[in-house]
């Protein structure tokens, strides 16, 4: 990393850099993840309810994803940000006060709405932010610079929040309701970088020619859309891990009490690897990166399979957690790199909806492998990850 300070010195002057990694890092802070089950459980909810949510969740985005890109083109980014941000700190207070299935399915809808608002805008926000003839230099820093502050956040939340939920269930909840109001807050600060169009000029785009537009650009670049299916299909398998762990420490005999700490430890492991990411850029190049990206992962689950010692386990978990996250900044660089449409974040949120659709069909096969016992889970997982480092070498073009 210190090699690379520089960069990330030159980003840190850039004020909306600085104020979307600021965001990353509250909205991640999310105290009640150790806790989720019980609390919800106490609130009435059976488990059958809770993976509803999950639906809810979903349904959200699906019917979103689209229409918030468009607006964010006609409104600019901030304002949808800004949007997006109001409607987590929404949902996570109503979260806070929630009885029964139907307030926190409104929640869960209300934080579907929300990160529908982000996905794809705050990606284009940070890369148009970006001086125009630095972006090839700063773009994989940049979203590093923001996986960083994210995983930091997760690590914050999941150190202290198994504290909190000793206290009370209800207390790790309330506290996340805080740094979604201040992300919120902080978001105002965020520098308009598209003007929004004039409705009255004649050469106003249309929404439908957005639209339109957006997905010539993907019939043209069909690579774009295999790199987006590519970044959610390995987003969702190394994330598994986040679920698997418990069952998979257990197995090794590791105490209930460590499991928190090591998947906190795991998380910090990720902040560290993920600001190596343009170095491993210089050195490996973008293909080789994610091909890597994918391989290290994908390995670490196959051995997890086999592997019952402790440290070996903790080791293995870390693998997969930290392993992939050269991944993400080397893809979302080169997939807004290639936009050049007028509607950048129409475009990513066009892909979005191709990558979330992967993803709803991809995480029952990921429940149906734990199904099938821990060593299945390991093999499974671990080569579908290797069958995407695959896809990686043939879908990361060569620089011309």
């Amino acid at each position: 990393m210190l090699r690379d300070w520089p960069l990330y010195r030159t980003l840190l002057r850039i004020p909306n850099v600085r104020t979307l990694a600021l965001t990353q890092f509250l909205t991640s802070l999310i105290f009640y993840s150790t806790v989720i089950v019980a609390f919800e459980q106490s609130r009435g909810l059976d488990y059958t309810q809770m993976f509803l949510l999950e639906s809810a969740l979903a349904a959200a985005i699906l019917l979103f994803e689209v229409p918030t890109g468009l607006l964010a083109d006609r409104w600019g980014y901030r304002r949808m940000l800004i949007l997006g941000q109001g409607l987590f700190a929404m949902g996570s207070l109503l979260y806070v006060f929630a009885y029964g299935f139907w307030m926190f399915a409104l929640a869960s809808f209300l934080y579907g709405i929300g990160l529908a608002c982000l996905s794809g805008c705050d990606s284009a926000m940070l890369y148009e932010s970006l001086p125009p003839d630095d972006r090839e230099r700063l773009g994989t820093a940049g979203f590093s610079l923001t996986g960083a502050a994210a995983s930091a956040g997760f690590f914050c939340g999941l150190t202290a929040g198994s504290f909190l939920g000793s206290v009370s269930l209800v207390l790790p909840v309330a506290a996340t309701a805080v740094p979604m109001v201040l992300a919120w807050l902080v978001s105002f600060r965020l520098r308009p970088v598209d003007a929004a169009p004039d409705p009255s000029s004649e050469e106003t785009p249309t929404s439908l020619s957005m639209l339109g537009s957006a997905f010539q650009l993907i019939r043209r670049e069909p690579a774009l859309a295999g790199l987006r299916v590519l970044s959610s299909a390995s987003f969702a398998i190394i994330n598994a891990v986040l679920w698997y762990n418990q069952p998979f420490f257990a197995r090794a005999g590791i105490p209930v009490l460590w499991f928190g700490p090591l998947t906190a430890a795991a998380m910090a492991m990720r902040t560290l690897v993920a600001v190596q990411a343009p170095q491993a850029e210089r050195r490996l190049g973008a293909r080789g990166t994610v091909v890597v990206a994918c391989l290290v992962p994908g390995l670490a689950w196959v051995a997890l399979a086999g592997v019952q010692a402790p440290v070996g386990v903790a080791l293995l978990v870390a693998a997969v957690v930290a392993g992939g996250s050269w991944g993400g900044p080397v893809i979302s660089k080169l997939v807004n790199s290639r936009i050049d449409n007028g509607a950048r974040a129409t475009t990513l949120s066009a892909l979005s909806l191709l990558g979330n659709i992967m993803g709803l069909g991809l995480n029952p096969l990921i429940g149906w492998a734990g199904d099938l016992g821990l060593s299945y889970a390991g093999l499974g997982l671990g080569g579908a990850m290797l069958l995407l480092a695959g896809a990686a070498f043939f879908l990361v073009r060569k620089p011309t």
